[in-house]
């Protein structure tokens, strides 16, 4: 008999540090548009165009931390051929899904480094071929990646 694997997410935060995120970043982009007649004098704070942008702009990012999936723990449990992923959304909160074995699939890989000329590896998890979730080294941390790394290649195999 094989016991489940439980590989957890060792740089989760709470829902609400995720929600303050959010808000601070709204808050700067509202501070930056009153702070432009003092970054470029001679010049009205922020035309009209500029404020419709920057309501577009936080509107997009609203939705984006609202609704972004984040990895909180994923059971590999090898009797019933089921792989458990338990996901966080600041909106939701913790979603539970079960998914068959043959069902899933992986796909791993490097990003292109950004600012810190870094590249960034990555997990893609598939449920027959929809994408379920996006995990990221510096996301969930080295020692899970690792671990869910080799937990999905020993499931393909």
């Amino acid at each position: 008999m094989n016991t489940p694997r439980r590989i957890e997410n060792e740089n989760l935060k709470e829902r609400s540090t995720y929600f303050f995120r959010l808000l601070i970043m709204i808050a700067a982009m509202i501070v930056f548009q009153f702070l432009l007649p003092v970054i470029r004098p001679h010049r009205f704070s922020g035309s009209i165009e500029e404020w419709i942008l920057t309501f577009i702009l936080i509107l997009v990012l609203t939705g984006y931390f609202l609704f972004e999936k984040i990895f909180v723990s994923i059971t590999f449990d090898p009797d019933n051929r089921k792989v458990t992923l338990k996901t966080l959304t600041v909106i939701n909160g913790e979603e539970i899904k079960d998914y068959n074995y043959p069902d899933i699939s992986f796909k791993g890989g490097e990003e292109a480094g950004g600012s810190n000329k870094q590249q960034r590896e990555f997990i893609e998890i598939y449920n027959k071929g929809n994408k379920v979730i996006k995990l990221k080294r510096l996301g969930i941390g080295d020692y899970p990646f690792d671990n869910l790394l080799a937990e999905l290649k020993q499931l393909n195999n």
